[in-house]
């Protein structure tokens, strides 16, 4: 997909490029055309016709910013406990119930019914490795935006 629309605007692309791409969006369609779009208008600007690593690194950048106040709201619906453990999870120090609780200081049955909450609502996954970001541009944007 990525290959063929660059091609149709007359891009190049080199193919570690699009490997990263992929990577940072998870294969998540709607991010991947928004990055795709984003590298094409970065490329537009410098007047460049080949996507590089460089490139990407810029476009992702540029759709942090973009989606900043998509996500500023989003994190506003939530309580500050929720909020915490999201940029909790986000930083990555802690996966676990127990170990999302140390970092926050609190007593670790505080944070089991958080979790839950936020799986229900599809904001966080479990995996073999510990709770996570569904989104990963969310994950991306809290770790840029939100510090505790």
């Amino acid at each position: 997909m990525l290959i063929d629309g660059f091609k149709a605007e007359g891009i190049g692309c080199d193919l570690k490029a699009i490997a990263e791409m992929t990577r940072k969006t998870d294969c998540h369609p709607y991010y991947v055309q928004k990055l795709g779009q984003a590298c094409i208008d970065s490329l537009r600007k410098k007047k460049t016709r080949k996507v590089s690593l460089n490139t990407v690194a810029t476009a992702y950048e540029d759709i942090l910013d973009d989606l900043s106040f998509h996500f500023e709201e989003e994190l506003r619906k939530f309580e500050p406990r929720y909020r915490d453990i999201l940029a909790t999870l986000a930083i990555g120090r802690a996966k676990t119930p127990t170990r999302i609780a140390a970092e926050l200081d609190v007593r670790g049955g505080e944070v089991s019914p958080y979790l839950k909450r936020l799986i229900e609502t599809q904001v966080v996954e479990k995996s073999k490795a510990g709770h996570e970001i569904a989104d990963p541009i969310f994950r991306d944007w809290l770790r840029r935006y939100y510090h505790l």
